[in-house]
């Protein structure tokens, strides 16, 4: 698994999910793969996480690339929820928004449109304001 160190230079969103949670296959994923098609100049990776529910193997996961058209890199998170728990998520999504800096300025469980989106859509782009003002 990447460390968030290998993305520094470039904000990064962090998108935990889960298969088996039709939030995160219905808006989640569509979300994080609309901020990779228009290339706003924010690196995602996805993070599935099993805190509880059904086990999903390897071959499920790398199938699901195609099936909801993943155009973002995604890793099966460490045994027991590890890096999950690490970042304190409350469930699956949950969206961690790193600056260019690495350092953690939103992290927010969701995936209502007008809600979670709409607030992570507003915080990227002040991420990006922020960094092109200090340029």
């Amino acid at each position: 698994m990447p460390k968030v160190s290998d993305f520094r230079g470039k904000p990064l969103v962090i998108m935990f999910f889960y298969l088996g949670c039709p939030g995160c296959k219905g808006r989640a994923i569509p979300y994080a793969n609309s901020i990779v098609y228009e290339n706003v100049g924010v690196n995602v990776i996805g993070i599935h996480t099993r805190f509880a529910g059904k086990v999903y193997t390897d071959e499920q996961l790398r199938a699901m690339k195609d099936e909801f058209y993943i155009r973002f890199p995604y890793y099966r998170d460490l045994p027991e929820a590890t890096t999950f728990n690490n970042y304190f998520a409350g469930g699956t999504p949950h969206w961690i928004l790193v600056d260019a800096k690495g350092i953690v300025v939103q992290s927010m469980f969701g995936s209502d449109p007008n809600n979670a989106l709409l607030r992570l859509d507003l915080k990227i782009k002040e991420v990006l304001q922020d960094e092109t003002a200090s340029e």
